[in-house]
């Protein structure tokens, strides 16, 4: 087909997905690519709605009800955190990727520039760790920084 007949269908498909609002886009790039970032099964980045944290978007989680725990907006900066077998806590109400449960959470708080929180880009694993690499943590502050900009 030449390029100046373009089909009525795909016109309009274009036109609506150019439409469409461009930071859900940026929030699923942003939780694809943090988990690929640690080689993680699972991320989600949530939002403070006034009453805790909405999951805006996630993969390889399903966060009930769309609420994230609202403990993970009271931590500042980036938490590591590494949950034993049986131990209650945040991991616990997230629950895991598939039959096991999440052992390792990693959550950075994203802020504006005034230092009011905004929310969080979290990144689970069912394997415990003992860290971030140091690239990984770089990787994962400016994954947030690009977040706060697309806010």
């Amino acid at each position: 087909m030449p390029p100046g007949d373009a089909r009525p269908d795909r016109v309009a498909l274009v036109s609506a997905h150019a439409a469409a609002p461009p930071a859900e886009t940026g929030f699923d790039d942003t939780v694809l690519l943090a988990r690929e970032l640690l080689g993680a099964p699972a991320a989600f980045l949530a939002l403070a709605d006034g009453a805790g944290l909405q999951v805006a978007a996630q993969l390889g989680i399903a966060a009930p009800g769309g609420r994230a725990p609202a403990g993970l907006l009271e931590r500042g900066g980036l938490c590591q955190e590494h949950v034993e077998q049986g131990e209650s806590g945040i991991l616990s109400v997230l629950g895991g990727a598939g039959p096991r449960p999440f052992r390792f959470l990693a959550a950075l708080r994203l802020e504006s520039r005034g230092g009011v929180p905004l929310g969080t880009l979290c990144v689970l694993d069912d394997a415990p760790r003992a860290g971030l690499t140091p690239g990984q943590e770089a990787g994962l502050h400016a994954l947030g920084r690009r977040t706060v900009g697309l806010l």
